[in-house]
């Protein structure tokens, strides 16, 4: 496909376009009589019809087959040789698919647990640590005391 329209933007570019103009000069005198005579004017407009369709359809083709309709609903088989578990709806799934199924939820629970657990353990405070947050309060606490000590005696002294 990109072939042929490289080919006809090279064509249709690499010819003259200002010598060009007349109908006889760009398909000859067949296609001037063909002005006057309906017959193949009339056959002249199905090639051109059968061309057009024949160029749509399979662009359609093409896109019906890569997968590009699959949003509107429509899979090529293709597809679903592929992928039976993906696109086939008709597969009914029996009790081993629900055991399989409650079996991975059950992985996914244990995943998650020991995933707490080590997130748990990575985050705990070292000794060192509660040691100095609690060195930083007591710090904290008797600044703030002795501030408001200044603050009571300097209001018990002005009055």
């Amino acid at each position: 496909m990109k072939y042929i329209i490289t080919i006809l933007i090279l064509i249709l570019l690499s010819t003259n376009l200002h010598a060009g103009g007349s109908f006889s000069t760009i398909f000859g005198s067949e296609g001037s009589a063909s002005i006057k005579n309906s017959k193949a004017r009339s056959f002249s407009y199905s090639l051109q019809y059968l061309t057009l369709s024949g160029a749509i359809g399979y662009t359609i083709k093409q896109l019906y087959d890569t997968g590009f309709l699959e949003p509107f609903g429509l899979n090529s088989a293709n597809n679903l040789n592929i992928s039976p578990l993906a696109y086939d709806k008709s597969k009914i799934f029996n009790k081993t698919s629900i055991l399989l199924r409650n079996n991975k939820q059950d992985i996914n629970r244990i995943n998650e647990i020991l995933s707490a657990r080590k997130f748990k353990i990575n985050n705990t405070p070292t000794f060192q640590s509660l040691r100095n947050r609690n060195s930083i309060n007591f710090n904290t606490s008797i600044s703030n005391k002795e501030k408001r000590d200044l603050l009571i005696q300097s209001y018990n002294e002005n009055n």
